[in-house]
């Protein structure tokens, strides 16, 4: 019997609900930097249900988001299941949903929405699953509820405070990694070996933390246990011109210079234009000895500038310093051009045949470079062309192979059968997929 037979997901009369739809289950480690992420909160409420959190999503969820065609098949949802952690609308429909099913109303305190404003998501979401082995063995030994701190889904976030060790990201049993949701998930379990995860005693060679990923981390969970009220973009912004003020006295060249970043990227912070990513904030704070909480807020900023860890952006280097005469370098790229079998190499492969610096190339023979450039974006436009024809074609085969014998085409037996797992993930092969079941209807 489907135990979700009788459940009625909206109600016409929402006075008349006497009791939530699913269990008020209470979030875990609230006001805290290590509270638990969304998505762990998810897979304890279906546990609490005593189903799969496949199931979850596909009876209750997926309905009430009016989203059923998720439940055609295919694990594309899952993939990109960690932005419901994160600060998108992806993770506000979320909330917005598990408050009105649960009845908790700080549900939107397990993600980063509050953020949004001063937090860009580039370098921001960790997609799979990271994890202290430790910290999970502890859980299941005192009898606690196991849990996955949200924390542990920040991408610059490697290392476990509490044991000073870094976090693992693949199964210690299938070497998979796992992805922070899962229609099999279980907190502190592999979802594709059912392999527990924690682990009391660690082989050494899984490395001591550094300095600098402890002081990220720090950082990172003092920010999620402040309870500041809003973080606005506007308050980055006074931040940098304070600490610009303060250290370079107004000089903003200098002041880029000072904490490692190209002067264009830093004055689009500066203006407001563009905002820090999390971890070019965190070198900031480094430098200029301040708490992310003050960075994000403008508030009780450091005053001495001392360096509490070295680190510095990677920068790219020039492979090749051109040796040849310019005269020579130009008689070499008239060659090269004129044949129109290199129409396919872009002007860094043509840099590196010749064996000069591609600055070189762009600031002598401009014209020449871009013409070049714009020859390469054609051949590439054909062989993309090209192989998407082949794609679709043979996604119409497939198509229509599994109709004649009487079977549903979705997403997952289309992969399966052409035996190419993420075919129609590519946009225009799924507008074509798309096309085919329009015609079917």
């Amino acid at each position: 019997m489907d135990i979700y037979a009788k459940l009625e997901l909206i109600d016409d009369n929402p006075h008349s609900k006497l009791v939530s739809e699913l269990y008020s289950l209470q979030p875990i480690g609230l006001k805290t930097g290590y509270v638990e992420s969304l998505t762990s909160y998810i897979t304890r409420l279906a546990k609490a249900h005593c189903v799969r959190t496949g199931s979850m999503f596909s009876k209750i969820f997926f309905p009430y988001l009016n989203k059923d065609y998720m439940n055609n098949g295919g694990s594309g949802f899952y993939t990109s299941a960690h932005l419901i952690n994160g600060l998108s609308n992806v993770a506000n429909e979320f909330i917005e949903m598990i408050s009105a099913l649960t009845g908790i109303n700080t549900i939107d305190q397990l993600t980063l929405l509050r953020f949004k404003s001063v937090i860009p998501t580039r370098g921001l979401y960790r997609p799979n699953k990271a994890w202290c082995p430790r910290c999970f063995d502890e859980m299941r030994h005192q009898e606690e509820m196991v849990f996955e701190p949200l924390l542990w889904s920040i991408r610059p976030v490697n290392v476990c405070l509490k044991h000073q060790i870094n976090l693992l990201e693949k199964c210690n049993n299938c070497c998979s990694n796992i992805p922070m949701l899962d229609g099999r998930s279980k907190s502190g379990y592999c979802p594709k070996c059912s392999n527990w995860l924690g682990i009391e005693e660690l082989d050494t060679s899984e490395g001591v933390a550094s300095d600098w990923d402890v002081y990220r981390a720090k950082l990172i969970e003092e920010l999620l246990s402040s309870q500041w009220g809003r973080f606005e973009s506007a308050d980055v912004t006074w931040t940098l011109s304070r600490l610009v003020d303060q250290f370079t006295g107004g000089n903003v060249s200098e002041y880029a210079k000072f904490v490692g970043v190209p002067k264009t990227t830093f004055w689009g912070w500066y203006s407001g234009k563009n905002l820090p990513t999390l971890d070019d904030a965190l070198r900031i704070c480094n430098k200029c000895d301040v708490t992310l909480v003050a960075f994000y807020s403008g508030s009780s900023l450091g005053k001495n500038g001392k360096f509490v860890i070295v680190n510095t952006r990677i920068k790219k280097e020039n492979v090749f310093l051109t040796a040849k005469s310019i005269p020579e370098v130009g008689k070499d790229l008239e060659q090269v051009i004129m044949n129109r079998k290199n129409m396919r190499i872009n002007v860094t492969q043509i840099a590196g045949e010749l064996q000069c610096n591609k600055k070189t190339l762009y600031k002598y023979f401009r014209p020449i470079c871009k013409l070049q450039t714009r020859m390469n974006k054609y051949y590439k436009a054909g062989l993309k062309g090209l192989r998407l024809t082949k794609l679709t074609g043979e996604v119409s085969r497939a198509f229509i192979s599994l109709i004649d014998t009487g079977q549903i085409p979705t997403v997952r037996k289309i992969e399966t059968k052409l035996n190419r797992p993420a075919i129609l993930r590519e946009m225009e092969v799924k507008k074509y997929y798309n096309f085919l079941k329009t015609k079917v209807d």
